[in-house]
C-alpha cells in the first residue's frame, strides 16, 4: 500500500468482520455467513483463518459451531483487522514509512509518507467495527482534489 489500496481479500475480510459484529455475540456457520455477505466460501474460510490466527475470531466445529469474534465490536478496530490481513496500514515501495531514507532534493520526502501514515493510523484506530455498523464515522475533510476519481 502506497497510502491506502484494500485489496479485495482485505474487503471481503471487513465484511465477514462486520458480520460477526452483526450477531456477536452469537455464533454464525461459514456456510450462512458467505451467503448473507455474497462471498465465496473458502475465500472466507481462509480469510476466517488468518483472523482466528489473529486472535480475532473463533471457530468452532459441530452442530453448535460457527464462526464468533473473540470480543465485543467496540473493542475491535479496523486498525487490527487490516493489520492481521494485510500488515502494516501503509507502506511505500514495500517498505514500512520508518525504513525509508531519501537524500537531495527528496530529503523531507519521508515526512510527507510519515504525515500519511499518521493520518491513515488515526483513523483505522480510532473506528471500531461498531462504529462502522452504527454509521458513527469520524469526522474528516470530505475534500478531494480535482484529480482523484
Amino acid at each position: 500500500m502506497t497510502y491506502l489500496e484494500a485489496s479485495a481479500r482485505l474487503d471481503y475480510a471487513v465484511q465477514a468482520m462486520l458480520a460477526l459484529s452483526a450477531v456477536y455475540p452469537e455464533r454464525i456457520k461459514g456456510a450462512d455467513l458467505a451467503r448473507k455477505q455474497q462471498l465465496p466460501l473458502t475465500f472466507l474460510r481462509d480469510v476466517l483463518a488468518v483472523a482466528r490466527r489473529a486472535s480475532l475470531v473463533q471457530a468452532r466445529l459441530g452442530p453448535e459451531g460457527g464462526y464468533r469474534l473473540t470480543r465485543p465490536p467496540a473493542s475491535m478496530t479496523l486498525a487490527e483487522v487490516v493489520r492481521a490481513l494485510d500488515g502494516p496500514l501503509t507502506m511505500v515501495r514495500g517498505e514500512t514509512i520508518g525504513a525509508l531514507t531519501y537524500a537531495g532534493a527528496a530529503r523531507h520526502l519521508g515526512d510527507v509518507w510519515a504525515a500519511i501514515d499518521a493520518s491513515v493510523c488515526a483513523v483505522m484506530q480510532s473506528v471500531t467495527l461498531a462504529d462502522i455498523l452504527a454509521g458513527q464515522l469520524p469526522t474528516v475533510p470530505a475534500t478531494r482534489s480535482a484529480a482523484d476519481p
